[in-house]
This record gives structure tokens, sequence and C-alpha cells, in this order.
């Protein structure tokens, strides 16, 4: 896969959550998938699988979020990469 193809798929898959659009952004990951979140913290351990994913992750971070004050909560949140240098 060319690069500004991966950079193009990266982008769609950020810009699918930031739109809510939770079935395009579900689509982007292998149902196998292991994701790894440091630390000594409540959200902290090994998801593995899709359910883990985009279940049990989030019901653990949900009370996190509930703990934000509420302005920080109304504020609306833009995920963003920086540009990829090209290579050489």
């Amino acid at each position: 896969m060319k690069r500004q193809e991966l950079q193009e798929r990266v982008r769609k898959v950020y810009e699918s959550f930031d739109l809510g659009d939770l079935s395009a952004y579900r689509a982007a990951f292998a149902d196998g998938i292991v994701w790894h979140v440091p630390g000594d913290n409540p959200v902290s351990g090994v998801y593995r699988g899709a359910e883990a994913y985009f279940v049990t992750m989030p019901g653990r971070m949900s009370p996190l979020d509930d703990r934000r004050s509420p302005s920080a909560r109304s504020r609306s949140t833009r995920a963003t990469t920086p540009p990829l240098s090209p290579s050489t």
C-alpha cells in the first residue's frame, strides 16, 4: 500500500470517530484486535477482541468521564494526527 493511501485510510478512521460514525470506525478494526492500555488505573489492561475494545474499555472509561468538570464535558474534542514526514 502506498504511503498516500495509508494516510487517507487513517484520516478516514479519525474522521469517522470525530463524526460519530461508529459503524465506519468499527469496520476499520480487525475482530481480533488486541489493545494495550498501560498504567495503573481503571482502564489499564489488555483488551482482546472487538467486544473488549468497543464495549468493555469504554465502559471502564465512562466513570472517568463523569469526574470531569461540566465545562470539560461540554467541549468537543477533535482527534488529529501530525502529518507524516515524507520518506527519503
